[in-house]
């Protein structure tokens, strides 16, 4: 694997995803009319395993297109997801079923193997494909290496449909999310999960507009007048169980309380990683992997990170 610089380092670049030349078969919805088709993004440096929960709202601008003006280092892996609803799919991920973190529904990834996209191997056998960030070229086609289309459109626009004409109108439009009239600030809506009630749950450092969730979200019964259960989800597993079987997580027995696994950074080591209200962990740069020894006892780096 070649070391990718400039992780988490960047300048502000607008990045545009288009979906008129996407492979339709390739999602795991019927995106119909798309008037109720979102798109994330998500870099190395919000999330190691580059998950859909860590991503980042893009605007919609038209029917199908997006855009988001955000920091990103150059050679910096990311990827796009598109989603209806409950249901996402991710054109970057694993080139075969293996762990858990490479199911059989979501294998092979639309850019696995492909030239735009990166190969790491895990020693368990996993093999993931990621998308590389080449400060040349800011326009995206979802789950292919084309940064053009001849189409305006994906199949299905509705010849009137039209976006949101403010950021509140789009905002107010996802069930999901809520306008801040003070701020003018569109907020991810937090729900229940097995941690915590949806209004006990914490913002991402980086992204205060977005939950921070511990553990995914759940029904739950015991959270009146402190969350909402979010529509469509299963009933919450104990905490224990649920914290357990969530990646990068571990239930504290003394505290009964979940806690986000803390890795080494380039300038901390893992152990010495401040932690917010709800044992998120507060980082002040990028996880990375480590090579010196400084961290022999104090950390340890995160599977797959990059170099640091």
């Amino acid at each position: 694997a070649t070391p990718r610089a400039g992780l988490g380092a960047g300048t502000a670049q607008t990045l545009t995803l288009n979906t008129a030349c996407a492979y339709v078969g390739d999602l795991d919805f019927d995106p119909g009319d798309w008037s109720n088709v979102g798109a994330k993004f998500v870099r190395k440096s919000m999330s190691g395993d580059l998950l859909f929960e860590s991503g980042v709202e893009m605007t919609k601008t038209g029917c199908g297109r997006y855009e988001a003006t955000l920091d990103i280092g150059n050679h910096e892996e990311f990827g796009f997801f598109l989603y209806r609803d409950d249901v996402f799919s991710s054109e970057i991920g694993c080139s075969a079923a293996g762990s858990e973190r490479c199911p059989s529904s979501r294998s092979p990834a639309p850019l696995a193997g492909k030239t735009c996209s990166f190969k790491t191997e895990m020693a368990n056998g996993d093999i993931f494909w990621n998308r590389v960030y080449n400060e040349a070229t800011n326009s995206f086609t979802w789950g292919k290496c084309q940064d053009e289309c001849p189409q305006t459109e994906p199949a299905g626009c509705s010849a009137t449909a039209t976006a949101p004409q403010t950021p509140q109108e789009q905002c107010e439009a996802d069930a999901n999310r809520w306008w801040q009239e003070s701020s003018s600030t569109c907020y991810e809506s937090c729900f229940n999960s097995a941690s915590a009630c949806g209004n006990h749950i914490s913002r991402q450092q980086n992204h205060p507009t977005e939950c921070a969730y511990m553990t995914p979200a759940c029904a739950r019964t015991d959270c009146v007048g402190n969350g909402l259960n979010k529509p469509g989800v299963p009933t919450c597993q104990d905490p224990q169980t649920a914290c357990n079987a969530t990646p990068d997580r571990w239930w504290d027995t003394s505290s009964s309380k979940c806690y986000e696994s803390c890795y080494n950074t380039a300038q901390q080591c893992g152990n010495h990683v401040g932690r917010d209200w709800a044992g998120m962990c507060s980082y002040n740069g990028p996880v990375c992997a480590r090579s010196d020894n400084a961290c022999d006892g104090q950390g340890g780096n995160k599977p797959g990170a990059p170099p640091c």
